[in-house]
Parts: C-alpha cells; sequence; structure tokens
C-alpha cells in the first residue's frame, strides 16, 4: 500500500512526501517450525533544488518474524538511503543496519550493509551504472562491485 505525488496550494513539502506499507507472509514448510511473517513502513521525500537538481531521501524499516520459519529468530531492517540526480547523471547511497534476534549465538549477529553507486542516462535510452557494496552479514563480511547497463524505452 503507498501514496505519492500529493497536492497542497500551500505547502510544496507535502508534495514531495511518499509512503509504503508491506505485509507479507509465507505458511511454514515442512521442515519449518512457524509461518514467517513480515511488516514493513517507508516514508520517502522527493525535492527539486535547481532546475537540473533533485534529491530523493527514503526511511524504511522491516521487520521479519519467525525468519526462514524458526520460531527463534527475528530480524530488523532499518534502511537510509539517498539519491541525487543532476541532468543525465545520478548518484546513490544507502545504509542498512540489521538487527538480529536469534536463540542459537551464532544467529545473533547484528550486522549492516552500506552502498555506493553511480550512473549515467544517454539520450538513447541506454544508462551505465557502477556500484560498490560492503556487507557483514551472519558473521560474514563481504565485499562487491558491479556494473548495470541498461535500456530504457516509453510507450
Amino acid at each position: 500500500l503507498g501514496r505519492s505525488d500529493f497536492y497542497s496550494l500551500n505547502n510544496n513539502i507535502v508534495e514531495g512526501l511518499s509512503y509504503r506499507l508491506g505485509y507479507a507472509k509465507q505458511a511454514a514448510g515442512i521442515d519449518n517450525q512457524d509461518d514467517e511473517t513480515r511488516y514493513s513502513a517507508s516514508l520517502g521525500y522527493k525535492q527539486q533544488i535547481a532546475k537540473d537538481l533533485s534529491a530523493k531521501l527514503i526511511a524504511e524499516h522491516m521487520n521479519v518474524n519467525h525468519l526462514e520459519g524458526e520460531a527463534a529468530h527475528d530480524r530488523a531492517y532499518s534502511t537510509l538511503a539517498l539519491r541525487m540526480d543532476y541532468q543525465q547523471w545520478n548518484l546513490g547511497t544507502s545504509y542498512t543496519a540489521i538487527n538480529n534476534d536469534a536463540e542459537e549465538e551464532d544467529e545473533n549477529h547484528d550486522g549492516h550493509v552500506f552502498q555506493i553507486s553511480a550512473g549515467y542516462s544517454f539520450d538513447t535510452g541506454i544508462g551505465f551504472d557502477v556500484g560498490y557494496q560492503r556487507s557483514d552479514e551472519d558473521n560474514e563480511v563481504t565485499d562487491r562491485i558491479g556494473a548495470l547497463v541498461s535500456y530504457s524505452y516509453e510507450f
């Protein structure tokens, strides 16, 4: 459930707001102890700073109860993200804090994920982005770099 594009005659801040609410449930499988449920809420704000410069800030929180069907394993994700667009360039970054609540000691490790990316969209609809991600999840630290080539066509 979500909403954006609010309208106000005298408040430009309201016009840049958006929100999303989410819920998911996966029934317990054959080897699972319990159903997995997820709840999420996010709030976003987009601001046109100058003619060719805009920014979007998003904050999101998600709770996962009974991660992968384990009765004694819950997880929470809290994310803050920022994207800047200047003409055909984009720059984005996000940080996610992960809170594990599990009975087993090896699964009770809090973590985080940080990423940053930049890209350019050509007039032909082709885009090129590169990014870097560092994560510390489930007692494992990983570094990733990646590239994305995309094509966008409006009809």
